[in-house]
């Protein structure tokens, strides 16, 4: 157990090359150039876990090669997961929500306010069940430094281009500072378990995305990495088993949480990882970003602060496109065999 954390080291270590998200933003890291203390700066670790995301967007047409590519390579990476993992000033990744420093960002100049809040839908939609979130939900992140997730993918959409985010929001951002009432309830996800245990909690039904593998997809479902729950009920099949996925009901989750809080940290050892236990199975997706899903109106006070202009990215945070089609070249289209036999360099 580390001093300076509650957590075990080995543990997290191990959640991070587990995780799609966590090795993709190790192999950022590394092409960057970026060592474990940089990866601790709130300033470059948001940067790199966006873009991490953003790679493995499941829009993109080569999404499951760039994910067994980052989970392979994860691997050859543990002294650099264990470093980063090992940094004294690490905590903040797997923090509870800071209730003095929730940023609220609008493409209008509208404040915030609870008669312009609704509460989760008694019945959910569609959408709400493929994305794992509340259409009616108030999203804020938080402030670390004067950076947020939210403000680092605008900035990484300023020098990259047009985006998701783009098409809502332009410079200068708008953007207010909420004070999180002290009696607010807030269900802190700082692992694939985490989330799992919301799900199986107030179960709902997932739903497919246009672009998931269908049910009878096999190869398709078993490219997104299992993790068995204790006492796990696997007498089922996990990989194509979709009456078994779920996701949150958010109006019963509303019932005792106030919202839903997703460390960085959990992002990066959750997303896209599926969990299974005796209710079914789980995977985290589409948060896209560390951040704070409100399900009712949690604050005491708004404050408007100053607009938000674009400003130079730390570093330049790519993805190793040169070694990834490489790999791609070499072994061809058969990924089972391409993880079996490429060379990892253990160092």
């Amino acid at each position: 157990m580390n001093a300076h954390s509650g957590w075990d080291i080995d543990a997290k270590v191990e959640e991070l090359l587990a995780s799609p998200a966590g090795c993709t933003f190790l192999v950022v890291l590394q092409e960057s150039g970026a060592g474990a203390a940089d990866a601790v700066r709130p300033e470059i670790s948001l940067q790199a876990a966006y873009v991490a995301i953003d790679e493995l967007s499941i829009w993109r047409a080569d999404f499951p090669e760039i994910m067994k590519y980052a989970l392979m390579h994860g691997q050859r990476l543990r002294g650099l997961a264990r470093a980063v993992i090992d940094q004294p000033d690490i905590d903040w990744w797997f923090a509870p929500v800071d209730r003095e420093a929730q940023i609220w960002a609008s493409s209008r100049r509208d404040t915030p306010t609870p008669a312009g809040f609704d509460p989760p839908n008694t019945q959910m939609t569609n959408w709400e069940r493929s994305v794992n979130k509340s259409e009616n939900a108030l999203y804020t992140c938080t402030s670390f430094d004067g950076k947020s997730s939210f403000l680092t993918a605008m900035d990484i959409s300023d020098v990259h281009g047009p985006n998701d985010l783009t098409m809502e929001f332009e410079f200068p951002v708008k953007q207010w500072r909420l004070r999180v009432d002290d009696a607010a309830r807030v269900y802190e996800v700082n692992s694939a378990w985490d989330w799992h245990g919301l799900c199986a909690n107030y179960p709902a039904r997932s739903a497919r995305d246009a672009s998931d593998p269908v049910p009878s997809d096999r190869a398709g479902w078993g490219a997104y990495p299992l993790r068995l729950a204790p006492q796990s009920d696997v007498g089922h099949n996990t990989r194509t088993d979709i009456d078994r996925w779920l996701t949150p009901d958010w109006a019963a989750v509303a019932e005792d949480w106030d919202g839903v809080h997703l460390t960085l940290g959990g992002l990066l050892t959750a997303e896209k990882v599926r969990v299974v236990s005796a209710a079914g199975w789980s995977m985290l997706r589409f948060w896209d970003m560390e951040q704070t899903m409100w399900l009712r109106w949690a604050f005491d006070k708004v404050e408007r602060l100053q607009d938000y202009d674009a400003i130079p990215l730390p570093i330049e945070a790519e993805f190793p496109y040169a070694d990834y089609w490489k790999f791609r070249d070499t072994l061809g289209k058969d990924y089972g065999r391409a993880i079996a036999t490429y060379t990892i360099d253990p160092s």
